[in-house]
């Protein structure tokens, strides 16, 4: 029902997609939402989250999943396919996806990992996929690739929900952020990955400089995290973590998290009660 899209303006790294990982992970978790996380970047990350290289030979079943028939062609290659010649449906893209967690709870769909001659085309249907899984699934988590002047990425922003604005702990970022169109949008939501407490740039500090009512949600750098990220098990982090009752500093990945996620619902709720 609602598109979640992570995106900024800042080149450097700021951990947009490990972000979007760990707030879909969590969401699906603690929410009863059939969720599909999408990657736009010609990249593998989202993929080497999930599946280490003994799951990936073992075909396309996860840990917790049902086992599934997944196209030979599966991800946005294959949905591509289905697109141009004008046969997609909300209903068949579950077909072109892997399962994280049973039920539609989580789902990944692959992002480009072709020929660069081709991402273009590629690129140029992510709008109707996106859209089209907005009426499958309850929440479209969508990693969006940084590039601000391609009228492709324009138009997946103006078709989001929800846009997670991802910042750093430099002035600079977010002065830009400041002076943007984005601060002044109903439905933006900034956050601030790979955070660093220590920083004179933390959150209650970027609050008061953005002139903000609640602190700015952050995810920090997380050593147990990012190694589940190279590791392919962060399904395995997540419900590990959930068990644990003490107050032990890995469980910070999950507060975070969760406070995030907190944000999405409720901002899209209250978009709802708008419209």
């Amino acid at each position: 029902m609602a598109i979640v899209t992570f995106w900024s303006e800042c080149k450097k790294e700021i951990g947009q997609t490990s972000t979007a990982i760990a707030v879909a992970t969590q969401m699906a978790i603690e929410h009863n939402y059939k969720i599909l996380l999408i990657s736009t970047y010609d990249t593998n990350e989202i993929d080497k989250a999930f599946w280490n290289d003994e799951k990936r030979n073992r075909g396309l079943k996860g840990i917790f999943e049902n086992s599934k028939k997944v196209n030979i062609d599966s991800g946005i290659q294959g949905l591509t396919k289905v697109a141009l010649s004008n046969k997609l449906t909300p209903n068949i893209i579950t077909n072109y996806s892997k399962i994280v967690f049973k039920n539609n709870r989580l789902e990944t769909l692959d992002g480009y990992t072709g020929k660069e001659t081709d991402y273009e085309t590629i690129l140029s249907v992510y709008p109707e996929v996106i859209l089209n899984a907005s009426m499958y699934y309850d929440m479209v988590i969508v990693d969006l690739a940084r590039e601000i002047d391609n009228p492709i990425i324009q138009k997946i922003l103006e078709t989001s929900n929800v846009i997670m604005y991802g910042l750093n702990q430099k002035m600079n970022t977010i002065d830009n952020f400041l002076n943007s169109d984005m601060q002044q949008k109903n439905n933006v939501i900034p956050y601030i990955g790979r955070y660093d407490k220590f920083s004179k740039y933390n959150s209650k500090n970027i609050s008061r400089y953005l002139k903000t009512k609640k602190d700015i949600n952050y995810l920090s750098y997380n050593t147990l995290y990012n190694e589940a990220c190279e590791e392919g098990t962060v399904a395995n982090l997540f419900l590990n973590l959930k068990q644990i009752k003490s107050e032990d500093k890995s469980l910070d990945i999950l507060k975070e998290s969760r406070k995030i996620s907190e944000s999405i619902i409720y901002k899209v709720q209250e978009l709802e009660l708008k419209i």
